[in-house]
């Protein structure tokens, strides 16, 4: 039997009805002993909270780009072995507008 080497998965999470099976996901992945970092939208807040997948994970909950977690002198997360999105209906049906939604204004 080949020992499995450890991965570092990095999931984003969205605003979806589908975001209530993710804290399954990241459970079975850490207990696999995977080193599982999560990422959520601010929609995705609304469905399943960041406590949650703070406790299953061990790790912060990315909420927004602008706040330090791990290393006060980068928000960069590092690259991870595996990347799970989740996409939601917006982010799905807009990828060649870059994810602006149709009816977004430029800041004055």
């Amino acid at each position: 039997m080949t020992d499995r080497v450890p991965k570092h998965v990095l999931i984003g999470v969205t605003g979806g009805i589908a975001s209530f099976k993710m804290p399954m996901v990241v459970s079975a992945l850490v207990q696999r002993g995977d080193r599982v970092t999560v990422a959520m939208t601010e929609a995705a807040t609304r469905f399943v909270g960041p406590a949650t997948f703070e406790a299953i994970s061990g790790r912060a909950v990315y909420l927004d780009p602008w706040t330090p977690i791990d290393d006060p002198a980068s928000q960069h997360v590092a690259p991870p072995d595996v990347l799970i999105g989740m996409p939601d209906d917006s982010m799905i049906g807009q990828p060649d507008e870059q994810m602006a939604p149709a009816n977004a204004q430029p800041n004055p």
